[in-house]
Parts: structure tokens; sequence; C-alpha cells
């Protein structure tokens, strides 16, 4: 709880006990109006400084929540109404006391990575360990991070080996080992062992700083429903206000019951205020922002939740999204697994091609040597060891030799291997499905998303990987303005309000993010090009938050609107009712600071309720 919250907390108190005092104390009235007004002044004045700052500052939108509980309160004064003048008072400061622990309990869940990056850091300097400003350590500088610490700055592992707790920066809750030569990142708690690690980015230029600012932009990023509210605001309270006034004055100049239509004036004056409105629908998108960085992704602006929760077709690359993103055997089959393994990669020892890179750095035992090695144009690799022959490539090579062997569907690269003219097996190299694409896909088929891949992958790979992920569509073998131009076409083929997103890894395909309505960045941490060049940033590569982003979307907008129609609705009640004389001050209150209250819990449903994932 912040210092305005306690002192909130005292002028409330104070102010209440001064207003029973002067109701209940049997001392003369002249005592109890100077009561009465001690009371009033200390409950109020911040509100009425406020509105009187206001109109000199911007008199052409000053008529506020200030103004009008101003406005209404000290006419109440004057009418000698002192009970229900303070109580109003009272009452509305509640209420923004309520609002400011709300909306601060929000603010939380998003700046909680204020406090990622240490304000000090420890260097080693002349063979001594000094504490100095982390703004001030430089570039190349070794620091030291013990168990229990944050690491204050990106580098690299120059002596130790620990795990990391990496939670405040991708939502992942299980350690990451890091070993010498590691990547490791600001704002990571080290675990269990001392790390020195040379310093690879400045304060300014860090990842936790980079995430910060981000957040800092989307809570300032404005989406159209908050654009609505803002014009309605400055629109709805000038007009209420006039209405007010007329209420006023017109009414009592045929029947002269001023006081009847004045109180009534003042109730209408309460309930014109917009702060339901105005507080609330921000808090709803800033709730669904915070919600989203506890789960490792960055949401850059409220704009983004409106597109999102209008997805129909989400366009996906295939490098490094739906796949890995580096090549690995991913099956093999042979009945001396061990000799096939040396053999192939003796001979892939001598290609320079990142399959044969795969093949050679899984092997660890000893190589032998190849004679006579060849490259078989578009179907493998030739030799001879031991003075045999041997061939490993695609089925046309086994072909052309007239090896007898078993052909393989699986996904990737498969490599048939044969020597001395008998088939020993196979090894299959490629990209491989991450497991969670799968269920990613049936979730976005189960909300009505078209899921589409675009890679230039061939097509032999490209269908095998659409049959496994029950994709909707697969362009394969595309060059960057073949993706622009297939993504405009299923862009076009949506109806007017529906959105298409694309996921990519965010260092690449940046026409296709332009043309996107939101651009997804898989695996951003630590890359600029990631965090500049996408909409939304998934901290851990987890393809999986991409279904989740799109209910908390939906579940934000739902939560918008039903703040809309319940504030708008209890307002031109209270309203009606406030003309007809069936209202009192009190009501007026409710349907101001209690509507904006509900509002507010409704909107926090983001931080408190759990979305299944």
């Amino acid at each position: 709880m912040n210092k305005e919250n306690i002192i909130a907390i005292v002028k409330i108190i104070l102010s209440s006990i001064l207003l029973l005092l002067g109701i209940f104390l049997p001392i003369d009235n002249v005592f109890k109006v100077i009561i009465f007004i001690v009371s009033y002044v200390v409950i109020s004045y911040d509100i009425i400084f406020k509105a009187i700052k206001n109109i000199f500052h911007d008199p052409h939108a000053f008529l506020d929540e200030f103004f009008l509980m101003s406005l209404a309160s000290l006419v109440a004064l004057a009418l000698q109404e002192y009970s229900e003048a303070i109580a109003v008072m009272i009452l509305y400061q509640i209420g923004e006391l309520l609002q400011d622990l709300a909306v601060d309990k929000s603010r939380k869940s998003i700046t909680a990575m204020m406090n990622l990056i240490p304000e000090t850091t420890r260097v080693i300097r002349d063979d001594q360990e000094l504490e100095v400003a982390s703004a001030e350590v430089k570039l190349d500088e070794l620091m030291v991070v013990k168990p229990g610490e944050r690491i204050p700055l990106d580098g690299i592992v120059e002596e130790g080996e620990s795990l990391l707790d990496m939670s405040s920066l991708t939502g992942e809750s299980l350690p990451v080992k890091v070993l010498k030569k590691s990547e490791v990142f600001s704002g990571t708690i080290n675990l269990n062992s001392r790390l020195v690690i040379r310093v690879k980015s400045t304060y300014e230029n860090s990842t936790a700083t980079k995430i910060l600012s981000l957040i800092e932009e989307a809570s300032s990023t404005k989406g159209e429903n908050e654009k609505f509210i803002t014009k309605f605001a400055r629109i709805y309270t000038p007009l209420v206000v006039l209405l007010a006034i007329v209420l006023a004055v017109l009414p009592p100049l045929f029947d002269g019951l001023w006081t009847m239509w004045l109180h009534r004036a003042l109730s209408f004056l309460v309930v014109s205020c917009p702060c339901a409105l105005v507080i609330s629908i921000p808090l709803s998108f800033f709730s669904g922002i915070g919600y989203a960085s506890k789960q490792g992704i960055l949401i850059k602006g409220s704009t983004y939740i409106e597109q999102i929760a209008k997805l129909k077709a989400i366009c996906f690359d295939k490098t490094g999204t739906l796949t890995k993103g580096n090549f690995t055997i991913i099956d093999k089959s042979a009945a001396d697994e061990g000799r096939m393994m040396q053999l192939l990669a003796s001979l892939e020892h001598n290609s320079l091609h990142p399959l044969a890179n795969a093949i050679v750095t899984s092997y660890d035992g000893e190589l032998k040597e190849v004679k006579e090695y060849e490259e078989v144009a578009g179907m493998g690799l030739k030799g001879k060891i031991d003075d045999k022959v041997i061939i490993a490539g695609n089925d046309k090579l086994m072909e052309q030799f007239n090896i007898n062997y078993a052909k393989n569907d699986s996904f990737g690269t498969t490599i048939y291997v044969a020597y001395d003219n008998q088939y020993l097996g196979y090894v299959t190299v490629g990209d491989e499905v991450k497991k969670e694409a799968k269920a990613t896909i049936e979730k976005l088929h189960d909300q009505n998303i078209k899921a589409v891949m675009l890679t230039g992958d061939k097509k032999e790979n490209t269908l095998k990987i659409q049959s496994y992920l029950k994709l909707d569509e697969v362009h394969y073998e595309l060059m960057p303005q073949d993706k622009v131009r297939i993504f405009k076409t299923i862009k076009e083929s949506l109806d007017a309000d529906s959105k298409i997103a694309f996921v990519g890894d965010g260092l690449n395909d940046a026409p296709v993010l332009a043309l996107s309505d939101v651009g997804f960045a898989m695996g951003g941490l630590g890359s600029d090009a990631a965090l500049e060049a996408s909409d939304v940033v998934i901290l851990n590569d987890d393809i999986q938050k991409i279904p989740l982003i799109y209910r908390l979307s939906k579940r934000t907008i739902r939560i918008v609107k039903e703040n809309i129609i319940f504030s708008i609705a209890i307002k031109i009640l209270v309203l009606i009712l406030s003309t007809l004389g069936y209202t009192n001050m009190f009501l007026a209150i409710f349907a101001d600071v209690g509507v904006a209250l509900i509002a507010i819990l409704n909107a926090m449903r983001n931080l408190v309720i759990k979305i299944k994932q």
C-alpha cells in the first residue's frame, strides 16, 4: 500500500469520526456546523483542488468526476444538507481508494518485472570483487552471480555450472541448466552454484530492460474499445451537465419547487460520472496484458487483444515454429545399428551438407578412412571403406545400384545405407515437429480458426507434416515474395471483420508480418528482431500459448462488453429515476462509485481466474 492510499484511509476515518460527532453530540448548532465544515474540508479538499486545477489546465475538458462531485457536494452544503454532502464525499473517497487498490494490484502483476534487474552488480576488477551500479557495468567485464541472486545483465558463462529459474521471463517453471559458454539473460535467478559471466549487454540493452519497455508501451497503447470510451465520456459528460442545469432551472419555473428540483439535479450530476467506464475498461485490458505477462507472453497493447479475439486464420512458418529448427536424427533402423552408423558417419564426414553434419555430430565413435569419395548429384554419396563400396542416399540411389531395401515414409529425409551390395538400414534426418504442435492445431480447430503453413521446404516433407498435424492448408517451396502473395490471398478470402495472424521466429518474413493483423514471434528471448518485429512475443517458444492467448483475448473483450452494457444500463436507469424524483444522493453515489467497483471487480477476473490451457 502506497503513501497516497494511507493518507486516503486517514482522511476517510477522520472525516467519518467528525461526521458522527456532528450528528450525535448534544452541542449548539453553530458548533455542529463548524464540525461538519471541518469534516467536509478534510474529506474533499483534494477533489475540489483537482477540479479547480483542471478548469484552468484544460477549460474544454474539465467536466470530469472531480468537477461533478465538487459541484454536487458544494451545492448540498449550501442547502445546509451537511450530512449528505459529507457522506457523498466519504463514499466517493472510499470508492476511489478501492479503485486505486484494484488498479495497483493489476499493475503489480505486470510491473513485478521491475524487480528483474538488481540495482547493483558484483564485478571482478583488479582481481577483486566489487559492488557497482548495474548501469555502470561495461561490456566484456566479468560479473559474479552467487546462488539465490538474480543475473543483472545478459552474458556468457565463463566459469561454473548451475540451474537457472527463468519463470520471471518465460513463465516456465522448470529450471534450465547452464554450462560454460551458455548464454544467460538478465532477470533470471541463479539457483545453486556460483557463476562467473562475461557481460554481453549494457543495462539499457539488457533483455529484462527491453521487456520492461515493451510492457510499459503495452499499457499505454489504446484499442478501439478504449478510444470509444474516451470519445463517449467527452460527449456524454457535458451533455449530462447541461441536462442537470435544465432540470434544476426549467421545472421550478412552473411549480416553484426550487429545492426539490435542485436535489434531483444534484443526483443527476453524480450519476452522470462516467468513471465506471473510464476506469474499468482500460483496467480490463490492463489485467489481460498482466495475465499474459505471467505466462511469458508479451502483448504490445490492447489493440492486439481486440485483433486476436477476431482471428479466423493463422499462418505458420515451419522452421522453428511448428518444428524445432535444427536437423537431427529422428529415426533409424538397422540390424547392426552401431556398424551402420560408423560406416555412414565415415562417409558423411566428407560432405558439407547440413544433413551430413547432423549425422556426423550424432556419432561419437571412431571413423574409418573413405577412399574414392563421390557425391552423386540429386541422389547421395558413394565411396570405398576397406576396399568395399558404400553408398548412402535416397531411394533412386538404391535402385540405381539394385539394392533390395525397405522403403521408409517417416518425416524428414531418409538416407538408405548399403555396404558391399548389402542393405544395412536407414537413417531419417529432419527438422523434428514439436510435440506440442499437434495439440495446438487441434485447439485452434476447436476454436474455428484455420491453420495454414507457409514454408520453403520441399513438397514431400511439407505434405507429411500436413498429414500429421491436420493443417487446413500448406504451401511449399516458397520464396519470400510467394509467401506475401499467398498470405494476401488468404487474407482477402476472410470476412471484413475477421483477422489473420502470422507466427514465426521474428527473425525473417518481415513482409508477411507487416501484412498480418497480428504478428506472433516464437522464442523471442534475447532477440532484438523478435521483440521489435512482432505484436505478441512468446518468450519460452511454447506454441501452445497461442490458443491460450486467443481464449484470454476473447474473455477480455467479453468482460469489456459486459462492463460497458452494465454501466450504461444502470446509469440510464438511475438518471431516469433521478429525474422523476425516485432517488436520493446515496443511490446516485451507488450508480457512480458502486457500479464502478462492480465493473472493476469484473475486470480483475483476468488476474484471479486461471484460463484452462
